[in-house]
């Protein structure tokens, strides 16, 4: 039987993912209505193809959260409860902020301005910064030679150590 952490898990989830599945529906609604139907003499092929880019970034994101969210059965009884989406720092966290993202800024161009579309730039470049942030510059760091992390006090403290070993000592002998 499977514990109450995992079935709460399992729960979660499905909320979540349930969550997700609205957003995304309302704010394609929310745009298709206001861009593509009410401001249709303003609409251009652009604005077919930035409907298009999000729903594949909005479908990709969801399908990996989807499969990051799946639990496993053994025996017909559940092992694990699926990854938890809330978890900050991993990678369903960051597809689930993406999503949210864009729902908001296909809200925003539907209802205010198509200039909302260039803060999609800001979703890569977001990315970037992670990817610095978690795995680059976590790689370079650990790379650096264990003396360049010492303090002064500590280099001197070495150094003094170091002296006292390599002093020769002479032991007085017998007469």
């Amino acid at each position: 039987m499977a514990n109450q952490g995992a079935k709460r898990q399992v729960e979660n989830n499905r909320r979540k993912l349930q969550l997700l599945q609205q957003l995304i529906f309302t704010a394609t609604a929310v745009y298709a209505l206001g861009r593509l139907a009410i401001f249709y003499k303003s609409s251009g092929t652009r604005h077919y193809v930035l409907l298009t880019l999000g729903s594949l970034l909005h479908f990709a994101c969801y399908s990996f959260i989807r499969q990051q969210a799946e639990p496993t059965y053994e025996n017909g009884e559940l092992q694990h409860g699926g990854s938890d989406l809330d978890l900050k720092g991993s990678l369903p966290y960051y597809a689930v902020e993406t999503i949210y993202c864009l729902a908001l800024l296909q809200v925003l161009t539907a209802v205010l301005s198509d200039k909302f579309w260039w803060l999609l730039l800001a979703l890569p470049a977001w990315g970037m910064w992670l990817l610095w942030q978690y795995v680059l510059q976590p790689y370079f760091s650990s790379r650096q030679p264990q003396e360049a992390n010492e303090t002064d006090a500590m280099r001197k403290k070495r150094e003094k150590i170091e002296r006292k070993q390599n002093k020769v000592k002479y032991s007085k002998g017998r007469r």
